[in-house]
């Protein structure tokens, strides 16, 4: 098993997308994905980074990128490719005061109808036979995140599979599907009520 690891810090920016569009189809090269797999990666890349470039109240974001070639039990050479990218907002540390730390500064957001979260959550599912995504709090700043893979994930191992404990939490509370992120229909206007006659009225 080889593995890529990358930490890039970028600006909360509708430009940084074109960054992390790149270095994501660099290790989209790396893993020698085809045409299909290299763009659905590129692209749930670019709307988290887009996706919290509107809602974030953040300055900078850490996006963070694993990828594993693992090779396929009884297969000859044939390797799967694992994927882990998460984008973590980086806010303020907790300051210290004479009673202990303050608050934890993480922006109040999530979870939302976001159109970002949303796509990713439909490609994932549709794309990858064990993809999944999520967005959790974190306690170094929240973090969106998805994992591409056919792989089944008990052999998802290394530092994505630990990174895969905290991401989807305890019992999978930080994980999401793309039915708990489409929009909420209206509700349904009630009916208007018949007329009301009195005694003695034709109706």
């Amino acid at each position: 098993m080889s593995e890529i690891a990358i930490a890039k810090p970028v600006p909360v920016a509708p430009e940084s997308a074109r960054e992390v569009r790149a270095t994501v189809g660099r290790v989209s090269d790396e893993l020698r994905l085809l045409d299909e797999s290299r763009e659905s990666l590129v692209l749930m890349a670019s709307e988290l980074v887009a996706d919290a470039a509107l809602r974030s109240e953040a300055e900078w974001l850490i996006v963070g990128i694993k990828a594993q070639l693992v090779q396929i039990d009884g297969g000859e050479w044939e390797f799967a490719p694992v994927v882990y990218i998460g984008i973590r907002e980086v806010v303020p540390r907790p300051t210290w005061t004479p009673y202990g730390y303050g608050p934890q500064l993480a922006p109040p957001r999530r979870f939302d109808h976001g159109r970002g979260l949303g796509l990713v959550a439909e490609l994932v599912h549709h794309d990858w036979a064990s993809g999944c995504c999520g967005w959790s709090p974190g306690t170094a700043g929240p973090t969106s995140w998805f994992l591409a893979t056919d792989l089944d994930p008990q052999h998802v191992t290394g530092s994505i599979g630990s990174t895969m404990v905290v991401a989807r939490g305890i019992r999978d509370e930080c994980v999401l599907t793309p039915e708990m992120l489409l929009p909420q229909p209206d509700e349904p206007a009630p009916a208007p009520a018949p007329p009301s006659t009195t005694a003695g009225e034709s109706p």
